[in-house]
C-alpha cells in the first residue's frame, strides 16, 4: 500500500487498480471523494456520508481491517454508486488528517 499526504487532499492507492483523494470535508459527516478504479468506475467529485459498517471490510483509504459497527465514511447517491460497498475508517481519516496538518506545520528541512 502507498500513501501519500499531498497539499490538496489525502490521496491513497490502496492497490495497482484503485486510487482515492479526499478533496474536502464540508461537515463533519460528509467527506468529498475522488474515486478512481480502472476497469470499474471513476467519480471525480462523490459525496462520503458517515454511517456504521454493516459487515467486515477493508478501508479504501488505508486497507486497514473494518469491524461491523465500526464508525466508517461510505458513497451515497441516487442511484446507488457502483462503490457503494467500499468503506473508509473514520479514525483513519482523522490520523491522516492531523499528519497532514502537522507536515503543512513543520519548517522544510
Amino acid at each position: 500500500m502507498r500513501t501519500d499526504v499531498a497539499l490538496f487532499g489525502i490521496f491513497a492507492q490502496t492497490n495497482a487498480t484503485t486510487k482515492v483523494r479526499i478533496l474536502e470535508r464540508p461537515s463533519t459527516e460528509v467527506l468529498i471523494v475522488a474515486w478512481r478504479e480502472a476497469g470499474g468506475c471513476c467519480y471525480c467529485e462523490q459525496s462520503w456520508e458517515r454511517t456504521i459498517a454493516s459487515g467486515a471490510g477493508v478501508s479504501a483509504l488505508t486497507g486497514e481491517p473494518i469491524a461491523p459497527g465500526q464508525a466508517v465514511f461510505g458513497p451515497v447517491g441516487n442511484p446507488a454508486p457502483l462503490n457503494r460497498k467500499v468503506s473508509i475508517v473514520r479514525v483513519a481519516w482523522q490520523r491522516l488528517q492531523s499528519l497532514r496538518a502537522h507536515w503543512l506545520n513543520s519548517p522544510p528541512s
